[in-house]
């Protein structure tokens, strides 16, 4: 029900044309979009305004940005896949000295979401405040015209937490996101990275690693998923952007706070054992443990050491037939032979 994030403030002269933003943020549940933090953007802009069926309305006042004057920002989308938008920006150099860290969070409130800026309201936006869809994530972004990209930040983010009733959680794992928007010309190669440079404290932008999706960058500490399953059973894994096969039980260490996606192949299998000759088969009934779930497709939230088995019935109908058409080929061959056991008495008889 909430995200925040520390951001350290890298002053710096901006490119003309550009907007680069360094956010906390996430997708919440209802599909709305929300995110905070501070942004150059260099140019005449409204300090407020919403837009609306491609109406615009400035709600504030005109304010000129200079290259390097960061500003904290928030936006706001009712449809992340629409383009209505309401967003302010703050005063100038509202972010604080270069090299100072600063507490950007999201949180709820009565009427519906404050923008806090450390521990301070600064903004807020009248919406029905619902859970997040998504992992809490921070973004450095970049957007331009310019087929050159030029520099983004760096800029360092840590402290990444979330909002739960209980009160707020520091992630226990960072995993990359590297990619481009949906205006953006895909095929240029995208210059921009993230590194982890301690816990739960990373650097995104210019001059960093570049690394694909859903790459490791820290985690605090691994936790263990084990599945109890079926010696003949298949399942997918999916974690962190890999894929891998398991046949039966087996165990893997993952990341605390990830999320592990299996997808069981078929819900009929073979049978082990002399049954196997007669093609008895296993069905699938669901799983039990951690997870109760009759799908063959579950993701399990891996915040702590957990197990689930798959759980299965023997089908012997398929034997039993076999064995039914068995006796009953046994017993027709009876009969025929005393049948023609008599036949053979009664002509003997008759000569």
């Amino acid at each position: 029900m909430g995200v925040r994030a520390e951001i350290r403030t890298h002053i710096y002269n901006a490119d003309n044309g550009t907007f680069d933003y360094f956010w906390v943020g996430d997708n919440l549940a209802d599909g709305a979009f929300i995110q905070f933090g501070y942004a150059y953007e260099p140019g005449n802009y409204c300090s407020k305004m919403h837009e609306v069926n491609n109406n615009g309305k400035c709600d504030g006042v005109l304010v000129h940005l200079a290259n390097n004057d960061a500003r904290w920002q928030w936006q706001y989308w009712p449809n992340a896949s629409a383009n209505d938008f309401f967003y302010a920006i703050g005063s100038a150099n509202s972010v604080g000295a270069n090299g100072t860290w600063h507490m950007f969070a999201i949180v709820p409130n009565q009427n519906g979401w404050s923008f806090l800026l450390d521990n301070q309201q600064v903004g807020n936006i009248s919406a029905v405040p619902v859970q997040s869809r998504d992992a809490v994530y921070v973004v450095a972004e970049k957007s331009t015209n310019s087929p050159l990209f030029g520099k983004l930040g760096p800029v360092e983010f840590r402290n990444v937490a979330y909002l739960l009733g209980d009160g707020w959680r520091i992630t226990d794992s960072l995993t990359s996101y590297h990619g481009c928007g949906s205006l953006t010309d895909c095929g240029i190669a995208n210059p921009f990275g993230a590194i982890a440079v301690g816990p739960n404290h990373v650097v995104a932008g210019s001059n960093t690693k570049i690394v694909e999706n859903h790459k490791l960058l820290w985690t605090d500490e691994y936790v263990t998923l084990e599945i109890d399953q079926d010696p003949s059973a298949v399942v997918t894994v999916s974690l962190l952007g890999n894929v891998t096969t398991f046949r039966g039980g087996f165990s893997i260490e993952v990341p605390k706070g990830m999320s592990v996606h299996i997808q069981l192949n078929k819900v009929v299998v073979p049978t082990t054992g002399p049954w196997y000759l007669l093609d008895a088969s296993n069905d699938f009934q669901g799983w039990t443990g951690n997870i109760n779930s009759t799908n063959t497709s579950i993701s399990i939230l891996m915040d702590a050491d957990k197990k689930i088995s798959g759980n299965w019935t023997t089908d012997y109908s398929n034997p039993i037939h076999a064995i039914l058409m068995l006796i009953l080929v046994i017993v027709s061959l009876v009969i025929f032979k005393l049948l023609r056991s008599r036949r053979n008495s009664a002509i003997t008889t008759g000569d």
